[in-house]
C-alpha cells in the first residue's frame, strides 16, 4: 500500500492518495483530495519562483519572429536605396528602406515582409555608438 519503489521519488498528491486508498476513503474524496494537493504544489512552485525572483517557468518572455525583431538595432553591410543587406542579431538579412542609407550606418527595425526586414536610419550621433553584443 504505502511501500514505496526502491529510489522512486514520491509527490505529495501521490502520497495523498496512497494514503486516501489505505483509508477506504470514497474514490470520489480521493480525486477532491488528489486535485486539491496539485493545485497547493502549483500555487506554492509560483510563490517560491516569485521569492527567488526568478521568471515564471510557465510562461516565458522570450521573443521570437516578428515580435524578437521589431525595435532591433543592426548596421546596413549593402547600401539601402532602397533594399539592400543588414547584419541584425549576428545574421545578414535583405532589407529595404523608405529612404537611401549608407553602408555602415544604424538602422533599427521597424517590420518584416516575410524575409525582409523593413527598416529606418537611427540618427546620427559624433560620438559612436555602442550596438549591444547581439547586433555584431
Amino acid at each position: 500500500m504505502l511501500a514505496a519503489t526502491p529510489g522512486a521519488v514520491q509527490t505529495l498528491p501521490a502520497m495523498l492518495g496512497e494514503i486516501a486508498s489505505a483509508l477506504a476513503v470514497p474514490v470520489a474524496v480521493m480525486l477532491a483530495v488528489w486535485l486539491l494537493a496539485n493545485r497547493l504544489v502549483a500555487v506554492l512552485a509560483r510563490i517560491v519562483t516569485w521569492i527567488t525572483g526568478r521568471r515564471d517557468p510557465v510562461v516565458s518572455s522570450v521573443r521570437t519572429g516578428r515580435q524578437g525583431m521589431i525595435g532591433r538595432v543592426g548596421v546596413v553591410r549593402a547600401p539601402l536605396a532602397p533594399r539592400g543587406k543588414v547584419f541584425v542579431r549576428g545574421e545578414l538579412w535583405d532589407a529595404v528602406a523608405d529612404e537611401p542609407v549608407a553602408a555602415r550606418r544604424e538602422v533599427e527595425v521597424i517590420g518584416l515582409d516575410g524575409l525582409t526586414l523593413q527598416v529606418a536610419p537611427r540618427p546620427t550621433t559624433d560620438s559612436p555608438t555602442r550596438l549591444d553584443e547581439s547586433t555584431c
